[in-house]
């Protein structure tokens, strides 16, 4: 039983309850908080998998991170407590905020003017993916239609396998956008692919008189390519239970196939390979 415990905090982590804080970096001091929905098909053959999922773009000066709501509401409350934190709470903490493994399990860290760090995690092996900034060719179209209050533009692009349309607001003279998309004129309001598997949702914006801190930390993450990353997301997906085993945990029947299911269902990764 403990086994089938620990593939579960595995496929869905708690990330560290009743752990000592591990070292941490400073990588932005944010003054824009922006909150999106991330709207996310996790099984590609199936589209009632479809989920909510909120995220943050915590913007600074030259640059910002773009991350899971719940990984940001943790980390905070984290490094506000002492060397442990309280098991009890943590635990209620998740109780109220949803969270999914492997398809949102990074930090995507946008510096000015050229460069992309992606930072995600494949069970308990973290990585770290250096990026040009500008990777969306951007087309600028004629249609304006007004999205929470803001008059927005069109822009498409082809990015990671998959076609957008975006919606940007020059009301809102921010370069930026959830997870990678940066580049246009204004701030991202909303962006979805054309099969509507992904899109993220501006849903709130606020300006922070005192910086908040966002925070890396400062494990062994090793090196690679997007492509490199892109296979072992699949791998992952495709012999999950194999990569717990080669870990030294051994699943009971009955539940490796219920296991080994629900890893299968979680495969439709936001980039793709380019056919």
């Amino acid at each position: 039983m403990r086994a089938v415990y620990v593939a579960l905090m595995l496929v869905f982590p708690f990330c560290g309850v009743g752990q000592k804080k591990a070292e941490v970096d400073v990588v932005a001091v944010a003054n824009v908080i922006c909150t999106y929905d991330y709207y996310l098909q996790t099984d590609s053959t199936n589209r009632e998998s479809l989920r909510v999922i909120p995220m943050r773009l915590l913007i600074g000066k030259g640059n910002s991170v773009f991350m899971e709501e719940v990984k940001y509401l943790r980390d905070s409350i984290v490094r506000t407590t002492e060397t442990k934190f309280d098991i009890a709470a943590m635990k209620s903490f998740y109780k109220e905020h949803r969270t999914t493994p492997i398809l949102t399990n990074f930090m995507v860290v946008k510096t000015k003017p050229d460069k992309i760090k992606f930072y995600p995690r494949i069970v308990s092996d973290w990585f770290e993916i250096e990026e040009p900034m500008r990777q969306q060719q951007w087309k600028i179209e004629e249609d304006t239609k007004t999205i929470k209050g803001y008059v927005c533009k069109k822009a498409t692009c082809h990015f990671a396998g998959r076609d957008y349309v975006a919606w940007y607001t020059m009301d809102i003279p921010i370069s930026d956008g959830p997870y990678k998309f940066n580049g246009l004129p204004g701030l991202i309001v909303n962006i979805k692919d054309s099969k509507g598997e992904h899109s993220f949702e501006l849903v709130g914006l606020r300006k922070l008189t005192n910086g908040a801190k966002v925070f890396l930390t400062n494990r062994e993450k090793a090196k690679i390519t997007t492509q490199d990353y892109l296979k072992a997301l699949k791998n992952w997906s495709n012999s999950g239970v194999l990569a717990l085993e080669q870990r030294g945990i051994t699943l009971e029947n009955s539940y490796e196939s219920k296991i080994a299911r629900k890893m299968k269902s979680l495969n439709n990764f936001i980039e793709k390979s380019e056919k």
